[in-house]
């Protein structure tokens, strides 16, 4: 059966690796470049909502497979001291049968001291009343002599006399001896019958002792074998989880891959005069307040630069911080907004941009808004996935500047909500540097 979960784990994997490929060629081929600039624009904004909606979906996976590893992690630790638990009471039930061995062994000396003082006793008591039958006998012929043969027999009257006094005394004594006999063995059966119903007793102690420490030991064996199935649920969740991430890893290259193109299509409007006459500004001069129009979850900036050759740069040559919730100051450019700081740090050589809220402008009383749905499949999704529904307002409102000087152009990037749409502006720097500020109010 595991031998069939791996096949079909490799075979989803394979087999989601190759759909991921051809919904790139697919994109590319949906949208081609000879497509006019607009509907291209469009086109491509589509498929980045399809890449979006994958991405939340695995990121959903994610979340679910980080449950369940918790899960698991938890149960397991559980059976673990279960586990320790029950070896430590089947060790004390151990030692507890080994002690009723022990004085179930001492009780079975003690009986059978008494079964071999009974034996002698009993061994007393026949040659006692066999010596007994034979004097009753003597007695018994002496009775029979009458008085006139004891006076014929005078020379033996004396020992006569002396031999029925003797008899009469011994009668006595043997019928004492007897009594005692009978009393010391009636004492001796008493105490061996205690002393077996003890044993009896500690010999069923013992039984059930026996008894609980094999069902523990069975219990304990159904124990291990959980946590080795919950030990392979894991590792398996952990293989699940390691080929959702690198879904993720590749789906979000291919969202930065979108990105770069809608960058790209951008540059190409304003190549093509397609932006209109852009207006001048000098650095530090207002173009824009902080927002968070189009695909966004809270206010923030989405800042970007390209140098002549339209690639994106690294902000951080241009501009200090680059770590997340770093503070963003004056470098070679100016910061875009007062008192920012970095929220996240897109790092891949097709995608490289930092998103960030101003800390002293704009609101700063820690006001919410309630997301709208429709905006794009990620918003929709985290929001699904999370529960939450509201979002930050931190910095809404504060004024974004031009990193240098230039001319300004503005744009909306399309949604699905068409009355959200992503307002953003692109300056046209005087030492041929490009910048975008994004999700502007």
């Amino acid at each position: 059966m595991k031998r069939y979960i791996s096949i079909l784990t490799i075979l989803f994997i394979f087999t989601f690796g190759f759909f991921l490929k051809v919904s790139n060629v697919y994109a590319v081929e949906t949208c081609p470049e000879s497509m006019p600039a607009q509907e291209r624009y469009i086109c491509l904004q589509k498929e980045l909502n399809k890449l979006e909606s994958s991405q939340g979906s695995l990121q959903k996976k994610l979340k679910n497979e980080d449950y369940q590893q918790l899960s698991l992690s938890e149960k397991l630790k559980y059976i673990t001291t279960e586990i320790a638990q029950t070896e430590n009471v089947i060790n004390t039930l151990g030692i507890e049968v080994l002690a009723q061995d022990i004085e179930i062994k001492i009780l079975a000396d003690e009986i059978e001291i008494k079964e071999n003082d009974i034996s002698l006793l009993n061994q007393e008591i026949n040659i006692l009343e066999q010596t007994v039958n034979e004097r009753v006998t003597q007695s018994y012929k002496f009775s029979h002599v009458s008085p006139f043969e004891y006076l014929f027999d005078v020379k033996n009257l004396d020992s006569i006399l002396r031999k029925v006094k003797y008899l009469i005394e011994t009668r006595i004594n043997d019928k004492n001896s007897l009594n005692q006999y009978s009393v010391k063995m009636d004492s001796l059966e008493d105490e061996e019958l205690i002393l077996a119903s003890k044993k009896a007793e500690l010999q069923k102690k013992r039984n059930e002792l026996e008894e609980e420490k094999e069902r523990l030991v069975e219990e304990k064996a159904y124990l291990d074998q959980q946590q080795i199935e919950k030990n392979n649920l894991l590792a398996e969740s952990k293989r699940r989880e390691e080929a959702y991430r690198k879904e993720l890893a590749e789906t979000t290259a291919m969202i930065s891959e979108m990105d770069e193109k809608i960058s790209d299509l951008v540059i190409a409007l304003f190549n093509s005069g397609g932006l209109g006459n852009g207006t001048s500004v000098s650095a530090g001069s207002i173009i824009g307040y902080q927002g968070h129009t189009g695909c966004s979850f809270g206010s923030h900036l989405h800042f970007e630069i390209r140098n002549k050759n339209n690639t994106k740069q690294d902000p951080s040559l241009y501009l200090n911080g680059g770590t997340y919730w770093s503070y963003v100051s004056s470098k070679v450019y100016l910061s875009p907004l007062d008192g920012a700081r970095i929220t996240q740090v897109y790092k891949t050589s097709s995608h490289r941009a930092w998103d960030m809220v101003s800390t002293t402008r704009g609101i700063q009383d820690g006001s919410t808004y309630n997301v709208p749905t429709g905006i794009c499949t990620a918003v929709d999704n985290y929001i699904k996935s999370s529960g939450r529904s509201w979002a930050y307002l931190t910095g809404e409102g504060a004024p974004i500047k031009a990193v240098a000087g230039g001319k300004v152009y503005y744009g909306l990037y399309a949604t699905n909500l068409a009355a959200y749409p992503s307002k953003y502006a692109l300056v046209v720097h005087n030492d041929g540097n490009k910048s975008f500020y994004l999700h502007l109010k």
